[in-house]
């Protein structure tokens, strides 16, 4: 099946999301859509499977594109999901969320910005994030957490966020090939290391912090051919 350019807009029911995507659906592909100004955005959930979201925006929402339940096997290609949130007492609202037990999603040449909470909020088994954006967000660019498998994110670029460039914690992330740039008055880490972590990080730059690249000591740590530049740490 698949559902091409068209617009959701003002749909405010707290019930539905703007796009809802449950069951065992499965072989959908979204192309080219415009969603904003609703409740929630673009929303899989239960055991669906198999979708594919290109070339299509999100804003002015509670959560931008989201995986729940034990949604799985999702591609992502070129979508942007910006200014969205939530107003409770946290702070809530991503560009994009994967709750556990989500696994195999894979998002592409994407981009997350002015979002409450996080650019990339992922929890999901198996994720891999390639050549994309997260800058402007009040709190983390990419936050990779909880599940004890592999989360790995090639080509990215942090910046501008409000606490971390990156919080990375749980099992195994690989990180390669990409750039985390502090922005003044955060947190003062590059990365905010969790207890557990295992981290493999390759061809990086890691630039601006002013307290160090690691908020803690990852439990193991592989790194090769990265670069780390502070104006003000020692």
């Amino acid at each position: 099946m698949r559902v091409t350019g068209f617009e959701v807009r003002n749909f405010l029911n707290s019930t539905y999301d703007a796009i809802n995507i449950l069951g065992t659906s499965h072989h959908i592909e979204l192309l080219n859509l415009r969603v904003h100004d609703s409740w929630n955005g673009i929303i899989m959930e239960a055991d669906t499977n198999n979708i594919t979201i290109r070339d299509s925006e999100v804003y002015n929402v509670r959560y931008g594109v989201g995986f729940e339940s034990t949604t799985h096997d999702i591609t992502v290609e070129r979508v942007t999901s910006h200014h969205n949130q939530v107003l409770d007492s946290y702070g809530n609202g991503d560009g994009f969320s994967g709750d556990e037990g989500t696994y195999n999603i894979t998002i592409r040449d994407s981009s997350a910005y002015n979002n409450l909470d996080a650019g990339f909020d992922v929890v999901s088994d198996n994720f891999l994030c390639v050549n994309c954006r997260a800058y402007n967000n009040t709190k983390f660019g990419f936050r990779l957490w909880r599940t004890p498998t592999t989360h790995t994110i090639i080509n990215a670029l942090a910046y501008d966020n409000g606490w971390y460039p990156a919080s990375l914690s749980g099992g195994t992330r690989n990180v390669y090939n990409s750039t985390f740039v502090n922005a003044p008055g955060d947190n003062g880490y590059s990365i905010s290391v969790s207890p557990g972590l295992v981290l493999n990080a390759r061809n990086n730059i890691f630039a601006n912090y002013s307290l160090g690249v690691f908020s803690s000591t990852p439990g193991t740590r592989n790194e090769d051919y990265n670069i780390y530049y502070s104006p003000t740490a020692a």
